[in-house]
């Protein structure tokens, strides 16, 4: 069964990879970032998720993997865009004010 909520808000019709992309963005704005592999596979029907969390990593996507009690969760913690925005932040020197 595919689920129609997920962390309380409605999921939207996506294709897999871009589905995967909205839940770790949405978990991330939870109280609670984590989400199993089982849930990608048996509530979303995405059984290739570390395929797809692979191909978000060679795109820029930092997504962390945590294992816990032989369950793997994954969490996200920079999209592309706050990667970039972070790297110009960075380079510019405005990240941290030093007065």
């Amino acid at each position: 069964m595919d689920y129609q909520y997920f962390r309380e808000r409605p999921v939207p019709k996506l294709n897999q990879r871009k589905k995967v992309e909205w839940l770790l963005e949405t978990a991330r704005e939870s109280t609670k970032p984590l989400v199993s592999s089982n849930v990608f596979i048996y509530d979303f029907r995405i059984p290739r998720i570390s395929a797809h969390i692979h191909n978000m990593r060679n795109d820029l996507w930092d997504v962390r993997t945590v294992k816990k009690d032989n369950e793997y969760f994954y969490e996200l913690v920079m999209t592309p865009k706050e990667i970039v925005q972070y790297s110009k932040e960075q380079n510019t020197g405005k990240l941290f004010d030093t007065e």
